[in-house]
Order: C-alpha cells, then sequence, then structure tokens
C-alpha cells in the first residue's frame, strides 16, 4: 500500500478528495455514503487521528461545510451505519459532545 493509498482509507493521514464522492475514504463503506457523510467522516478521523476527537466546529471547519449541516451529518452517521460516536466533553461542555470514529467490535 502507498501513502497515497493510506490517505484514500478511513483515518488517512489528509484532507485531499474530502470534498469527493464517498469513493475517496475507502472501499469498506463507500457504497453508503453521500458526499457530505463521507466529507464529516474523514474528518472526524483526520480529527481524532491529529488532536482526538472534535467539537462540531471543528468538523465543519475540516468538512468544509456549515455547523448546523455537519450536526445533522453527525447523527446520520451515528444512526444507520453506527460509524461515529458522540461522548461528553467533561472539559469543555459548553461546546458539546465530542466525535471520534466508532471503533470495531
Amino acid at each position: 500500500m502507498t501513502d497515497a493509498d493510506d490517505a484514500n482509507l478511513p483515518g488517512g493521514s489528509d484532507l485531499t478528495g474530502v470534498s469527493g464522492d464517498a469513493a475517496d475514504i475507502g472501499p469498506s463503506i463507500d457504497a453508503d455514503l453521500t458526499t457530505e457523510q463521507a466529507a464529516v467522516f474523514r474528518a472526524v478521523s483526520e480529527l481524532e487521528s491529529s488532536v482526538g476527537p472534535g467539537h462540531v466546529a471543528e468538523i465543519a471547519r475540516a468538512a468544509g461545510l456549515d455547523p448546523g449541516r455537519v450536526e445533522e451529518v453527525l447523527e446520520e452517521l451515528i444512526g444507520g451505519p453506527g460509524l461515529v460516536v458522540a461522548a461528553t466533553d467533561p472539559w469543555h461542555p459548553e461546546l458539546g459532545p465530542r466525535y471520534q470514529v466508532q471503533s470495531p467490535d
């Protein structure tokens, strides 16, 4: 696997292609995600791997989407495919929950 291949997998090393189609995030979940879901999932994954779980505002900046829309997409990713989980942030509760990629069972 090359570095370019790694960048296209969930948790890859960069956000290139984040606004591309869902196939950019890897073969395991590509067919089930919309473009926005793929962008948000990629942003959650990238933030988690670089600085830890992210808040909506951070995810929105990384995904290039409106924070209100990111909240909706996060709920979609938590509910349907269960790819993302939310956790209370005890240090900054005013910022809302922090989101991270759901670890496999």
